[in-house]
């Protein structure tokens, strides 16, 4: 911490220097109002920092048919699939929510790729459970703002 000695993080949090040779392995950490919190040198104090815990990712067979079933049939450009959270964790791998840019949609209407997607799912037994956003990639403009988000969290 003695290379951070004037290193400011924001005009509310500022780091002091070490008190004196005896504690040189304390940091001062003022805080708005006059207080004072001392913590060790390997532990700095960063106040108002969200943080979100990695879990390991349950087991989650229909998903995984699911992904497996799509990729092979529909030969997807751009193919993200997960969980539904609208459902909450009690219904966990049974409702799911994706984006999909395939060239075997090129030339159809929105209800045909649907149901060339149901096909798919009713195969592994998830009918009526996918809510699938469907593009080919003539129309990949439509998609662009949506694969933006980070589908990638369960995977």
């Amino acid at each position: 911490l003695a290379g951070a000695v004037g290193l400011q993080r924001s005009a509310a949090l500022r780091w002091a220097p070490p008190l004196s040779p005896a504690v040189a392995s304390v940091a001062v950490c003022r805080r708005p109002g006059g207080l004072n919190s001392y913590v060790g040198e390997l532990e700095p104090c960063f106040f108002g920092v969200r943080t979100y815990y990695k879990y390991a990712r349950p087991p989650s067979p229909n998903l995984d048919n699911l992904r497996r079933v799509l990729t092979e049939r529909l030969t997807p450009v751009h193919f993200f699939l997960r969980n539904n959270q609208i459902f909450t964790n009690f219904v966990y791998d049974m409702h799911f929510t994706g984006i999909i840019c395939s060239p075997k949609f090129e030339g159809k209407t929105y209800k045909e790729m649907m149901q060339m997607v149901e096909a798919c799912c009713e195969e592994v037994g998830m009918k009526g459970r996918v809510r699938m956003v469907c593009q080919p990639p003539s129309r990949w403009h439509l998609l662009k703002r949506r694969a933006r988000h980070r589908w990638n969290f369960d995977m």
